[in-house]
Formats: structure tokens, C-alpha cells, sequence
């Protein structure tokens, strides 16, 4: 029962460390020089909320590989009342354990490397 119980448990970790490690990951830095209230990233069927992001910050998410082809759509609120809406990027299926970049530009544009 200890041996079944064991076996278990490393073939749960196995599987949680694998599908954590397949997936993808964006991060976007703050280069707008404002401070950003809320920022929504939106991609693969997924909705990733930010608060309070000051000039400079980054932040992150990580996200499942998309079944045929996905983007980038990034809106920000900053507490000068500049509103940003803009899409970039480009995340395929065949995209395991990538890190993408994106940067929020001082004239609201978006920006991925």
C-alpha cells in the first residue's frame, strides 16, 4: 500500500512539474512613464487583471499553449486617463514553455518582442 501510495505521489509531481513547465509565459513592463491603475491582458481565452502598476514595474502571467493560433490584446487605464486598447503578438500551438515581451510604450503603444 506504500509502494501504491509513493508511486502516487511521484507520478502526480511528475505530471504537475511537466504541465507547469509547458506553459507559456508573457511578461510586460510599464515604460509609459505613467503609473497604470488597471491593465487587462488578454490571450489565449484567458483574462489577466494588473492593479496599480507603477513606471518601470513589470508583471507576469503564465498561460496554456492555444489550440490553433492566439494574440496579445492589452487595455490600461493610467491615472492621467490615457486609455491604451491595442493587439500585438502572435502565440501558435505548436509554442511550449516560451516567455513573450511585451512593453507598454509613453505613446500607448504595445509593444512585443
Amino acid at each position: 500500500m506504500k509502494r501504491l501510495l509513493l508511486s502516487a505521489m511521484v507520478a502526480a509531481a511528475f505530471v504537475l512539474t511537466v504541465g507547469w513547465a509547458t506553459c507559456n509565459r508573457f511578461v510586460v513592463t510599464n515604460e509609459s512613464g505613467r503609473q497604470v491603475c488597471v491593465m487587462t491582458v488578454e490571450v489565449c481565452g484567458e483574462t489577466f487583471r494588473f492593479v496599480n502598476v507603477p513606471p518601470g514595474a513589470t508583471v507576469s502571467a503564465r498561460f496554456e499553449t492555444p489550440a490553433s493560433e492566439s494574440g496579445f490584446y492589452v487595455e490600461t487605464l493610467s491615472d492621467d486617463g490615457t486609455r491604451v486598447n491595442e493587439n500585438c503578438g502572435y502565440v501558435v500551438w505548436e509554442d511550449y514553455a516560451q516567455r513573450f515581451n511585451l512593453t507598454l510604450g509613453p505613446n500607448g503603444e504595445v509593444n512585443c518582442r
